[in-house]
């Protein structure tokens, strides 16, 4: 496969992949909308990996916290759910990344 093979097929694939919505006038959100924030990397996002893929920020925000701190109504019910689940299951990653004590 060329080069430029390789770089159409990842075009198709990245398009394949995606996911265009239709504005019926819901977007943007009201004040007083709610959403569920779905999905444990809302809550806990590892941006990096380990050794040189590694990446800490100084003040590392999750996107719950971000639309928390946008005044965003997020679902709390299903917020704590979450949260519980990767307290009881990611005890040591949560630390390292600074979501707990």
């Amino acid at each position: 496969m060329t080069k430029t093979e390789h770089l159409k097929n990842i075009r198709n694939i990245a398009a394949d992949g995606m996911v265009l919505l239709e504005n019926n006038g819901i977007l943007p959100l009201k004040k007083d909308t709610g959403i569920a924030a779905l999905g444990s990397t809302m809550y806990f996002c590892n941006k990096g990996g380990c050794g040189s893929g590694d990446v800490l920020s100084v003040i590392p925000v999750q996107p719950y916290d971000a639309l928390v701190n946008c005044n965003i109504s997020v679902n709390k019910e299903i917020a704590d759910l979450y949260i519980s689940f990767l307290e009881n299951n990611y005890d040591w990653e949560l630390k390292y990344y600074n979501r707990h004590n």
